[in-house]
Formats: structure tokens, sequence, C-alpha cells
């Protein structure tokens, strides 16, 4: 699999608010330009030996810092023949908890209505046109399918959030030295608050394919205003434990504003099935008080908090004749398809698919069938 790049510049801005949510972050405080912040599957040759293979129903994953809302005109998925293959995008935006630029990446989830071939490849393409230029900024991600489908999810496999604490412990030296950020130096027209840098600590269990969503669930000031939405502010990729070779705890960086305190905090990080659906005991969090549990003084804020904003709304759209607006079939628990979308069926030319393996030896054969 690899990522290519072919330009560096996005300007473009489709966001639209859905009725009942407030308006998104205002656009001068979204950085301009689009990075690519991590792919799933990861960066590797697609023959590369610790390439990962992507299950025959599972998702494509594109994390990026920018500030568009993609359109069904901007994506190709084909397989290696050009044949076409009817896909939904879904986009997850990050809310940002209040008016500053750090904020998580979206998230791109590319789902093919149908399962794919076995052991076949296929390329997703994302083209965007650059404001004012008559060129285009292209990615290119090109993966093999695994010779199965998903496999079951265990989400008790998954423990949780574990702790969250302040970044770093170093008060001393000049910048974000102890993870405070002044607000006020943000461009015109973006007022930014002065904000924290926490991190989110958990451990990954030993599946690729699945994603993690970080959350605040809850602030509790001590002047009683309280804010108990569970808010998406960050999301990460899922890990291979072959390719780690190790257990590996992630501390994930999050944002939050340094006013009002003192006040509570609670934060919680739940996996991502391939329909997105979220899996994970939701009463697992964590928190932290600030400024107490803070580990360097905070400074007097400069500019008054305003609360939680959503980064951008953007509408799933439908590729290749894909439907934008299917939902995802109720969960089990188990993150299996209940609605055609599991193993079998047909690939992306509406040939069969070889049926899986057994699914009592799912667990034991998953990583000698990657290849």
């Amino acid at each position: 699999m690899h990522l290519h790049l072919i330009a560096a510049l996005l300007t473009t801005d489709a966001s639209v608010t859905p009725p009942g949510q407030v308006d998104p972050l205002p656009a001068a405080c979204v950085r301009p330009g689009n990075t690519i912040v991590w792919t799933q599957p990861p960066r590797l040759p697609i023959e590369h030996q610790q390439a990962v293979r992507v299950p025959t129903d599972g998702t494509v994953r594109i994390a990026f810092a920018g500030s568009a809302c993609p359109e069904a005109s901007q994506f190709t998925i084909q397989a290696a023949d050009g044949t076409p293959v009817p896909t939904q995008v879904r986009v997850r935006s990050p809310w940002v908890l209040d008016v500053f630029r750090e904020a998580g990446p979206t998230l791109l989830e590319i789902q093919p209505m149908a399962p794919l071939a076995e052991k076949a490849d296929y390329t997703v393409t994302w083209r965007v046109p650059v404001a004012e230029l008559s060129e285009f900024t292209t990615y290119s991600l090109t993966f093999r399918t695994a010779t199965h489908a998903t496999d079951p999810l265990d989400a008790g496999a998954f423990e949780g959030i574990r702790a969250v604490e302040p970044f770093t412990t170093n008060c001393g030296g000049e910048g974000n030295a102890g993870g405070v950020i002044r607000g006020g130096m943000g461009p015109p027209g973006c007022a930014e608050v002065d904000r924290l840098l926490l991190a989110v600590r958990y451990l990954p269990v030993d599946r690729p394919d699945v994603a993690y969503v970080i959350e605040r669930v809850s602030s509790a000031a001590e002047d009683g205003a309280r804010d108990d939405r569970p808010l998406e502010i960050g999301y990460e990729a899922g890990v291979d434990l072959d390719v780690v070779h190790a257990s590996h705890e992630r501390r994930s960086v999050v944002t939050v504003p340094a006013a009002p305190t003192p006040r509570r905090d609670c934060f919680r990080v739940r996996m991502l099935d391939q329909r997105g659906r979220a899996h994970g005991d939701e009463s697992a969090t964590a928190c932290i008080d600030l400024p107490a549990g803070f580990a360097c003084p905070v400074p007097p804020t400069t500019i008054e908090p305003s609360g939680p904003v959503p980064l951008r709304a953007c509408a799933a759209v439908g590729v290749h004749g894909g439907d934008a607006r299917r939902e995802p079939p109720p969960d089990d628990g188990s993150g299996s398809e209940d609605d055609g979308g599991g193993g079998g069926g047909c690939d992306a030319a509406g040939s069969p698919a070889a049926l899986p393996g057994l699914m009592v030896l799912a667990g034991l054969l998953r990583r000698r069938r990657r290849q």
C-alpha cells in the first residue's frame, strides 16, 4: 500500500452547519492546507511483508488536518482493472473545546457498498480542487484485500482509557513549556483562548482494522457550570502487534481550554468498527482536576472561553452510485454485519466472492490469512 501526495495545498471549505448545531469553528482558525495525519491501512508498499490486508468487508480510513468537506466528484475507488466500486464515504469531524487551532484530524471512513474480492488490489483516489487555481491536490491509497471478512470484535478485550494527565511536566523554558499555550496569537478573525495540553493514555488491542475515538464526556466547573455532552475530539488508527512486536501504550495529545477553573474534565476512549460504530464500556472514564492536577502554573486567562464548537459539519457522500444515506445495521456487540455487508456476497464487478473461513478458526488464523 502506498500514499502518493501530488500537491500539498488545499484551501477549499464547503462545510455546512446542520440544524440544531452551533456554528463550526471560524474559518480563520482552521489551518490552511491539507495534511494526511494517518491512513488505515498504513503507508507501506503493497508487496511489503508487513503490509496490512484489508478485510473484504472492511473500511479504509484517511485522517487529515485541513479545511475541506469532501464531495462525491472528488473520489474514485476502483479495482486494479479499472472497475469502479460503489462506495460510501463517511466524514467524522472532531469538536474543538473552544476557539483554538489545535483540532484533532477529520476522519474519512471509506467503505464499499458490497464486499470486495479476496486477495485483490484496489485504489482510493481523493482529488480536491485548489481554490482559485486550475490544479488539484490528489491522494491515492492502494491496498490489497485479505482472504476473509472482518473478524468478530471482542469489545471486552479493550480496557478503555487508563488515565489522563498533563502532557509534560517540564515547566521551564520558552513557548509551550508545560503544555500551556497562550491565546490571542491566532490569525485575524481567530481570537484563540489560552489552552492546556493533556495526554490520554490507553492500550490498543491487536486489531489493525479498528480505529479509536477519544471523547471528552464531561466538564464540571466549581461555579456549577457543566457540559455533559460526549464530544468526539480525536481519532487514532488501530495497530498490528505483528508489526510493533509488543504491547504499546499510547499517549494521545488533546487540547482543552485553560478556563474556567477550578474544574474537572473527564474523558474516554472507544473502538470504532468497520461501520463506524463505537464499542467499549461507556462508563470507563478517566478525569483530571484543573488546575490542581496540572503539572505547571496556569496563568490567568487573557480571553474568556466561549465553549465547544465543531471543527466543521460535512455530510457523507456516495461514490460510483454508493448510498450516502446508508445506516449501519443494528449492533449485536460483535461488530459483525447482518445486512449482507459481511463475508461472501459479490465483489465490485458482481462476481461471487469466496466464503471466508470458519468463524471458530478466525482468531487462530487471522494473522496467517493476512497475505
